[in-house]
């Protein structure tokens, strides 16, 4: 039998996913879809800079030394990191399970659901010589949480407070 999440860590793991779920665009069933602006709205609540999004910082390096530490940091944008975030999470995807009947034909494969980010967390605190314990999920699950709340209310409506936000 796998090993399983305390309950509040799993209701940290729900969480922080309906959060996901709520980022424009909305998604519905149980599943956070890659619908393009799904992962910038995510990226920019967790702090992600917009000019980071999609700009290639390489070509801000041309004619300098591209070995740098400091050009070897910047390779990644926003953008090429949700989509390795994407390819990790539907890599948890239970392959025996068939995709909603209701799912648009267009999404098929483009998102990862509510099992698949439960195993992605669970995997990280029971995986043999992974250096993320319990608690270190616990303080990344609840700043993720904080984050995304705190934008969600700030996107939908800047005079709501965020602890309406559960309320209904």
């Amino acid at each position: 039998m796998a090993l399983m999440l305390d309950q509040d860590t799993d209701a940290l793991v729900d969480e922080v996913f309906i959060l996901m779920q709520r980022l424009p665009p909305s998604d519905s069933f149980d599943r956070v879809t890659d619908k393009g602006e799904k992962g910038k709205h995510y990226l920019l609540a967790l702090g992600l800079n917009a000019d980071e999004w999609d700009k290639n910082p390489i070509e801000e390096f041309k004619g300098k030394d591209t070995t740098s530490n400091k050009a070897h940091q910047l390779r990644g944008t926003g953008k090429k990191i949700w989509e390795h975030k994407m390819l990790l999470l539907k890599s948890f995807m239970n392959p025996d399970k068939p995709p909603s009947p209701e799912l648009p034909t267009a999404d098929r494969g483009k998102y990862f659901d509510k099992a698949a980010w439960k195993e992605f967390h669970r995997a990280m605190v029971t995986s043999p010589g992974s250096n993320v314990d319990i608690t270190r999920l616990r303080k990344q699950l609840e700043g993720e949480r904080d984050a995304l709340t705190k934008y969600i209310v700030e996107i939908k409506n800047p005079n709501r407070c965020a602890e309406e936000l559960f309320c209904c």
